[in-house]
C-alpha cells in the first residue's frame, strides 16, 4: 500500500464519522513505519475531521505505526488503546487523546449491537423463567390442596372413631 492510498483510505473512513461530540480539538499526527511511509494528520476540530497528507509541527499527539496498523485502528478493526499497550503503535502526548480517537471509531458501533444482542436474549430467557415458575406454584398449589384434604379426611376418621368409643363406653358404664 502506497502512503498516497493510507491517506485516501482514512480520510474516507473519517469522512463516515460523527465527530459532533468532540468538542475539544485534537491535532493527531500520524507517522507510518515500513511500507508506506510518510507523515500525515487528522484534525478534529468544530466537530469535523480533517485529513491532509502534511507533518502537522504543533500536533497534540503524534502515533508512529505500521500502515496495517493504522488503518486497522481507522476501520475500526483494532483498539488504539489496546494497540499501544501491547506496543504494536508508539504514541507521544497525552494518551487520552487516543481513547477520544478509539471512541470515536469503536465503541459508537459496537456498543449499539451489544446491546441489542444483549437485550433479545435477556427477554427471552425472562419469559421460560416467568412461565417455569408460573408452572411450579401451580403445581405447588395443587399439591398442597390434595395434601390438606387427604389429611383432613385422615384426621376427621379418627375423630368419628372417637366418638362412637366414647358413646359405646358410656353405654357400657350404664
Amino acid at each position: 500500500m502506497t502512503f498516497e492510498e493510507i491517506v485516501e483510505k482514512v480520510s474516507t473512513v473519517s469522512a463516515k464519522l460523527d465527530a459532533k461530540k468532540v468538542k475539544e480539538h485534537i491535532a493527531y499526527e500520524i507517522d507510518i513505519i515500513g511500507e508506506g511511509h510518510g507523515a500525515f494528520y487528522v484534525e478534529l476540530i468544530n466537530g469535523k475531521i480533517d485529513v491532509q497528507p502534511y507533518e502537522y509541527y504543533d500536533h497534540d499527539i503524534k502515533v508512529v505505526a505500521t500502515a496495517d496498523e493504522i488503518v486497522g485502528i481507522f476501520e475500526g478493526n483494532s483498539d488504539p488503546v489496546v494497540a499501544n499497550g501491547e506496543g504494536r503503535i508508539h504514541v507521544q502526548g497525552n494518551p487520552e487523546d487516543l481513547v477520544v480517537l478509539r471512541d470515536l471509531i469503536v465503541a459508537p458501533a459496537k456498543k449499539t449491537t451489544k446491546k441489542k444482542t444483549t437485550a433479545k436474549k435477556t427477554t427471552t430467557k425472562k419469559k421460560t423463567t416467568t412461565t417455569k415458575k408460573t408452572t411450579t406454584k401451580k403445581e405447588e398449589a395443587a399439591k398442597k390442596e390434595t395434601t390438606k384434604k387427604t389429611t383432613t379426611k385422615k384426621e376427621a376418621e379418627p375423630a368419628v372413631e372417637e366418638t362412637k368409643k366414647t358413646t359405646t363406653a358410656k353405654k357400657a358404664s350404664k
